[in-house]
């Protein structure tokens, strides 16, 4: 038997606010790559707020005609689009404590009536797919589903439990170093009825943000001699010399003036962007 682990700690579909993103296709592309069989396992580890219900949907699907045994496991948060990806596991495991959201589906609309009621008719489709995922899951019927939905529902891992909609409790498991969610937290500002504590949690500046955290040594691409049609040595150069006057404006920037946590907040976006482009870069040349 085999094991694999795929992390989603990202915005399901494309990120607005980082450029970031976890697709169905990135996700579909990532199953073909591991082959997984029958009789193999999968772990989904999940911290996400939603996103895209269509890419929701699709990752979903590709999750579940995956033939491996499949394990979603929430850790931190699962809103919106991610409540309907974990939807498609074999087993949903809830680390306490997290939170989760379900709710109807969302969009942004210009346009006269007629566009207004088709963009209703097609959130209409959605929500009965969504409520579709839901009501397989948990046994309750589609309008039981729907009504929670319409309420936008926030559970804690318990309530999740007892709604029917995952398995059983886990507690978290200690690691040498536990992954960062990618996502930006302001997105969470979107949801109407999200608990004052998260906000307030969400909103205050992470503890990694002192400048000691940027100093970090940047990753040595692999195999620069390889040249690939879009990327090549000066590619890795250029983002790397980037990434370095990141970590010398951060070192420079307490002696001059006080560095608030915002300002640290942009340097370490800036910083975490040029790492995760070296990786893929890296991934590219193999």
């Amino acid at each position: 038997m085999r094991s694999a682990e795929i992390l989603l700690y990202d915005v399901i579909g494309e990120d607005w606010w980082t450029g970031g993103g976890f697709t169905a296709k990135a996700f579909a592309e990532q199953l073909v790559a591991l082959d997984l069989r029958a009789g193999d396992e999968l772990m989904l580890r999940v911290n996400s707020p939603g996103g895209d219900a269509g890419d929701g949907l699709g990752i979903y699907h590709a999750l579940k005609d995956c033939k491996a045994h499949k394990v979603a496991r929430v850790e931190g948060l699962a809103a919106s689009a991610a409540t309907i990806v974990i939807m498609g596991a074999d087993e949903v495991q809830i680390a306490d404590p997290s939170v989760l959201m379900i709710h109807r589906a969302m969009v942004g609309c210009m346009g006269d009536r007629a566009e207004m009621l088709k963009a209703a008719e097609m959130l209409d489709t959605y929500d009965g797919a969504i409520a579709a995922a839901y009501s397989k899951k948990s046994g309750k019927s589609i309008d039981e589903c729907l009504a929670l939905m319409a309420e936008e529902t926030w559970f804690d891992a318990r309530g999740f439990v007892d709604a029917g909609l995952a398995d059983r409790l886990v507690e978290d498991e200690p690691t040498e170093e536990a992954p960062a969610a990618k996502w930006d937290p302001r997105i969470i500002a979107r949801f109407r009825r999200a608990p004052a504590a998260l906000k307030e949690r969400l909103d205050r500046p992470p503890m990694r943000l002192a400048p000691a955290a940027l100093a970090t040594e940047m990753p040595a691409p692999r195999a620069e001699g390889q040249v690939l049609s879009a990327t090549n040595k000066s590619d890795i150069v250029t983002i790397r010399d980037k990434a370095q006057a990141v970590l010398d404006r951060a070192e420079k920037a307490p002696k001059e003036e006080p560095v608030d946590a915002a300002a640290l907040a942009r340097l370490t976006s800036e910083l975490e962007r040029a790492h995760a482009r070296i990786d893929t870069i890296n991934a590219r040349l193999g």
